[in-house]
């Protein structure tokens, strides 16, 4: 794993917390901080239609939408005095994500999470795809909660040799006081 951290945002008014969040532990573990934001292509977004008469108003999107997404990116990291590197990717976001910190051999991924019922709402879609792709640290910021230390955190383990480095990493980002707490699910062998 390399040095590096990779905060995935959208355009929005949360994003600022996803990546102060998300900043703020990269700079806890001494990483270097790249922001991402993904714009789909109309063409991938309604796969089951036929696009080829709109393959320029397509092209404009995907244009204006990664102007839109670099400003805001360099909004971001100018508000939180980073000097986090942008980049606007193309494509389905969680595959996009996903390849790009593999690229970078990141050592973490971090990106939004919604409340919501269920398991996989209550990562949001694309979260819950980036983690069922990402093998490495993942850290989902609730955007809708204040900014502060992290006074509770959870951390999910197998039993893998990455277990201590897991734990260190979880213990390195959390307040000393902070309420840690490791889970371990094991899957019962069935006869």
């Amino acid at each position: 794993m390399s040095d590096t951290a990779v905060i995935a945002v959208e355009p929005n008014e949360e994003s600022s917390i996803i990546f102060k969040a998300g900043n703020y532990v990269a700079n806890t573990l001494g990483l270097n901080t790249e922001i991402v934001s993904v714009v789909e292509p109309i063409v991938e977004m309604y796969a089951d239609f036929n696009f080829t008469p709109l393959a320029d108003i397509n092209q404009d999107y995907i244009s204006s939408s990664t102007a839109y997404r670099t400003n805001h990116m360099q909004d971001l990291i100018s508000e939180a005095g980073s000097s986090a590197e942008a980049h606007v990717l193309i494509g389905r976001p969680a595959h996009e994500i996903v390849e790009h910190a593999k690229s970078r051999n990141a050592r973490m991924v971090a990106m939004g999470a919604h409340n919501r019922s269920g398991l996989g709402r209550l990562l949001g879609s694309t979260a819950h795809a980036v983690l069922s792709h990402w093998h490495g640290n993942f850290l989902a910021v609730h955007p809708d909660e204040e900014q502060h230390p992290y006074e509770r955190v959870l951390v999910a383990v197998d039993t893998t040799p990455m277990l201590g480095r897991v734990l260190e990493e979880a213990k390195n980002v959390s307040e000393a006081s902070a309420d840690r707490r490791v889970l371990s699910v094991s899957m019962p062998f069935s006869t």
